[in-house]
């Protein structure tokens, strides 16, 4: 299965989004990624923009277990899921999967 998936950053966000990077790539050997964009928070308040990006990447494991990896890499980079305002807080990591397609057509 093929999906695409955003990357986040709004707390060291270069570091953060280049470490995560690489590993992405150790962990799956290869990605197609989107050039980065800087953007403001929506949906919060905070004075730090946020780096973005997007990355496609094939993989056997069902959409459940890819989220549960993208979570570990969350917590390793220091993002405080168990805060129950989590999603409107300034983050150093944040991954979503945004779509899945079996033949990757994005």
């Amino acid at each position: 299965m093929y999906y695409l998936c955003s990357i986040g950053s709004n707390i060291e966000p270069i570091h953060h989004v280049n470490r995560v990077i690489g590993e992405l790539l150790e962990q799956f050997g290869r990605l197609t990624l989107s050039s980065a964009i800087r953007t403001q928070p929506v949906g919060m308040v905070s004075q730090n923009e946020f780096i973005n990006c997007l990355f496609v990447i094939h993989s056997p494991h069902p959409r459940e277990e890819l989220k549960r990896r993208f979570i570990q890499l969350e917590l390793a980079h220091g993002r405080d899921r168990g805060d129950p305002a989590c999603k409107i807080r300034d983050r150093p990591l944040d991954i979503d999967i945004l779509a899945c397609d079996e033949a990757g057509h994005f």
